[in-house]
């Protein structure tokens, strides 16, 4: 049997800085991310995180489309909450309009017709066991509904995503605030300008760029010009 003392493990290496890589190009502007960064050159632009694949991707400027912060995830659970609320609604409406209706069993049998009373009973008796299911079945399709909507909410995440003219947008995960403060540090250098001062501290409040009901829902865009 063995039992480990002591362990001694090498050093992690530090993550890369934009200056490592911009030997001859000036950097027009750069943004820290929650993990790793994102910087403009006059030629290219370089997205790092240590989690990504591959962790650094780089792109040249003039294939940059546009920037944007996105929420992606949940979009296919969403989809079924219309469906969902349609029939439960449906159902909830139909077992009421049972519910309230009656048939003539005691007309029936006053009128000496036991069978017919009796086959009016059974109906009716039918007719208030269908209404229940109806009212439960509505009511578990509504609160469904809401759960998908509940799952669908925690599931969403924000990714900063790089347009690509041509390509796939290269994309690495990212808090929204975080986000938002890295798209108003880079777009002065998408522009060909300086940072502005003031960038960094600027309120995280501002209306939509773009927005859109599918899977991967932009929350800011910054585009070349």
């Amino acid at each position: 049997m063995r039992r480990t003392v002591e362990r001694v493990e090498p050093d992690a290496e530090p993550d890369p800085i934009p200056a490592d890589f911009f030997e001859d190009d000036d950097v027009r502007a750069t943004a820290s991310l929650e993990a790793g960064w994102v910087a403009l050159s006059d030629t290219e632009l370089l997205r790092y995180h240590p989690d990504g694949e591959p962790p650094l991707a780089r792109v040249p400027l003039p294939n940059v489309a546009a920037l944007e912060l996105q929420r992606t995830g949940g979009g296919r659970l969403l989809a079924f909450v219309p469906r969902l609320v349609t029939f439960g609604m449906g159902a909830l409406v139909a077992g009421l309009v049972l519910r309230g209706f009656s048939l003539p069993t005691s007309a029936a049998e006053g009128a000496g017709t036991e069978g017919l009373g009796s086959l009016l009973g059974v109906l009716s008796a039918a007719l208030s066991t269908l209404a229940s299911g109806l009212l439960l079945g509505g009511v578990g399709l509504v609160f469904l509904a809401v759960c998908l909507v509940g799952v669908a909410l925690s599931r969403r995440e924000t990714e900063l995503a790089v347009e690509r003219a041509g390509g796939a947008s290269v994309t690495c995960p990212v808090g929204e605030r975080a986000g938002k403060r890295a798209l108003r540090a880079l777009e002065p250098g998408l522009a060909g300008g300086a940072p502005r001062e003031g960038d960094e501290a600027a309120s995280d409040e501002g209306s939509l760029a773009r927005t859109q009901s599918s899977a991967e829902t932009p929350v800011e865009r910054s585009s070349s010009r």
